[in-house]
């Protein structure tokens, strides 16, 4: 290893809380430490790749295709095509989930006298994000557009950026919207909307327009998430809640994990365990393996086989499939076997 590479651990180390992130299974993805094209920059977050092809630069570099795993730095900027999602995890836990079609640069990420600092600047898509609790009064988390910025405290909200109009939807929380001169300012509750064109101020929050289709996913076990047709992952992971599909909804009733997902497209979302164990067989007990071996054994010693031979053929899982004892059915003309005990 390098001086080179050993100095960029180093870095990912001091700038990460963690050093591996999971993917929407689960399972540990090592970080892909990539030198940044200008030293000193800060490593900020990490690139979980969904599907499609995800362009990513640093700043001053030219855009190149993005892996699975790569690490992001203040100035990186992800762009999806037209058919890709990705997934930034950034160092503090918050996410940002990118549809497609979508451009965002992370401006700063960085913990200043025990605050957290989050600027993006989109300029083009829709992003889904899902901040963690901001603990001190001089956190902040904004997200800044062509036409608005929106600043949240631990919250879960949309950004939309079309033809020079910002829309941000709130799901949970509340979310400051302004205009680019910060001249006017609108809060956004749970459910509603709002939309800024470009020099002009926020329009008054209304009511969210309701999901065309909602589908609700229980999981009983906790280290459980619940993956939409996209590949999004939702639940709880860490003791942390983790909702990757745009205005997914995630809590905790009796136990059982509760998952509410809207306008997700056509595909039955589908529940993973993280542990990826497999279910336990029917009668898994050591009792039910000595009741199966000794039934297998009689009807072995009524074909005459011995405890070694395999049953073999169609006729004898036939045979296996009906309780002992049983009276087999004799082909014609001959006389039917006793019944062996």
């Amino acid at each position: 290893m390098g001086r080179t590479t050993r100095a960029a651990v180093i870095a990912l180390c001091a700038s990460l809380c963690v050093a591996t992130v999971l993917d929407v299974s689960g399972a540990p993805v090592a970080a892909q430490v990539q030198t940044p094209a200008q030293p000193g920059l800060r490593a900020a977050a990490i690139l979980t790749v969904i599907s499609g092809d995800v362009l990513m630069r640093s700043a001053g570099a030219d855009f190149s295709s993005a892996t699975d795993g790569s690490v992001l730095y203040v100035g990186s900027t992800i762009r999806t095509s037209a058919d890709a999602r990705a997934i930034i995890t950034l160092f503090e836990g918050s996410t940002v989930e990118l549809e497609p079609a979508s451009d965002i640069t992370i401006a700063e990420a960085s913990m200043r006298n025990g605050s957290t600092i989050v600027e993006l600047a989109q300029s083009l898509g829709r992003s889904w994000h899902v901040v963690t609790h901001l603990t001190t009064a001089d956190s902040r988390y904004e997200v800044k557009t062509p036409s608005a910025t929106a600043s949240v405290r631990g919250t879960a909200f949309e950004v939309a950026v079309e033809d020079g109009a910002t829309t941000v939807t709130t799901t949970e929380g509340r979310v400051a919207t302004a205009d680019t001169a910060a001249t006017s300012e609108v809060l956004v509750l749970p459910d509603q909307t709002t939309t800024v064109h470009a020099n002009s101020a926020p329009e008054p929050p209304r009511s969210a327009p309701a999901a065309q289709r909602v589908v609700t996913v229980s999981a009983l076990s906790e280290s459980s998430v619940v993956v939409d047709p996209l590949g999004r992952a939702n639940g709880f992971r860490d003791g942390r809640v983790v909702a990757q599909t745009p205005g997914a909804r995630v809590r905790m009733e009796d136990g059982t994990i509760v998952v509410t997902l809207p306008n997700v497209p056509d595909g039955a979302p589908r529940r993973r365990a993280a542990s990826r164990h497999r279910r336990p067989r029917r009668l898994a007990t050591r009792a039910g393996r000595s009741l199966r071996r000794r039934r297998l054994q009689r009807r072995r010693r009524a074909r005459g086989r011995g405890p070694g031979d395999a049953v073999k053929g169609p006729r004898a899982r036939r045979s296996a499939a009906r309780p002992f004892p049983c009276r087999e059915r004799s082909a014609v003309g001959r006389r039917p076997r006793p019944r062996h005990r």
